[in-house]
């Protein structure tokens, strides 16, 4: 038993140490890790992390290698599969009080959580806290959310209302449309398949120019193609595919602009939904269904996803 000099609120997991053998209060700390899961860890998922009693979201910032087991030499990774051991950076929702493993293994370890299933998917050894600066040279990643879907089906005014919400919140953040494409960095393509590519290629690269810079680019685009799409997310790091869905007889009943009855007309010709095909996306980040959900609904879907995965 303690008895206290002075009343102080103490629970389960704070730790009583001498003043001379303090241990570390970092939100940040890279570690060795094993991983247990057939679903691969990546770079921007987030995790459950139960440490000593305490249970807490963790990020992974930076995947820094995995380790060859049969050489036990480090190769660069995008991910860690099943089996893999890695180094990685970490950072959590609320500063945890650990020691290096070499120095305390009931503090310096901890293990993973998939909070979807409950599963424990990785265990891992504390090395040591990042420091401020690496922090917040890590966190200036950005990420492009590429709306796509049918032409009403509601990507513009779901990335607005997204976009806003990300200003508010101070996040660096740009809009990217396909009307705003087409009238500054497209005036000179037309409607063909081959010049819908191209203004798609140069939205990408847009976007991958301000997402390297930190910057959330919410991008809405037709892009009907798979090919297309696939090409830009090899190209993108933090690719997020948002597929908004809506029935075709939905859209041309929101068409304010008369595009679907022009096409329908013969008057346009190409038309994605009409006499061009929409090719729905295979794996999407995010399905929204318009028809279902209201505007609300659907960005919260977004902002969400974004909270989860820990980029805001």
């Amino acid at each position: 038993a303690l008895v206290l000099n002075d009343e102080i609120d103490i629970s389960r997991g704070d730790m009583i140490v001498r003043k001379n053998n303090l241990a570390e209060i970092a939100g940040a700390f890279e570690a060795l890790v094993c991983w247990f899961s057939e679903e691969p860890l990546k770079e921007n998922n987030s995790y459950l992390i139960k440490h000593t009693t305490q249970n807490t979201r963790a990020t992974v910032s930076k995947i820094r290698y995995n380790i060859n087991i049969a050489d036990l030499h480090r190769q660069p990774a995008e991910s860690l599969q099943l089996n893999d051991i890695g180094r990685l950076s970490l950072k959590t929702n609320q500063p945890l009080l650990f020691d290096a493993f070499q120095n305390n293994k009931n503090t310096g370890s901890f293990i993973i959580i998939d909070e979807i299933t409950n599963n424990t998917v990785g265990a891992g050894l504390i090395l040591h806290k990042i420091l401020d600066d690496e922090i917040n040279n890590s966190s200036k990643k950005g990420a492009v959310i590429w709306l796509t879907g049918l032409s009403g089906s509601g990507k513009s005014a779901i990335a607005d209302r997204v976009y806003r919400y990300l200003k508010k919140k101070d996040i660096s953040c740009q809009r990217l449309d396909g009307d705003v494409m087409r009238e500054a960095l497209s005036k000179d393509l037309g409607y063909s398949k081959e010049d819908r590519d191209k203004n798609i290629e140069r939205a990408a690269f847009v976007a991958k120019l301000l997402s390297d810079h930190g910057v959330f680019v919410l991008s809405s685009f037709i892009s009907p193609y798979q090919k297309q799409r696939d090409k830009i997310r090899k190209q993108v790091n933090n690719f997020i595919e948002v597929f908004v869905s809506a029935p075709l007889e939905v859209c041309e009943r929101r068409d304010v602009k008369g595009l679907y009855k022009k096409a329908r007309a013969g008057k346009i010709a190409n038309f994605t939904g009409i006499s061009d095909p929409y090719q729905i996306p295979k794996k999407p980040e995010l399905v929204l269904e318009t028809d279902k959900e209201n505007l609300k609904q659907s960005a919260e879907k977004i902002i969400k996803y974004l909270e989860q995965k820990g980029f805001v």
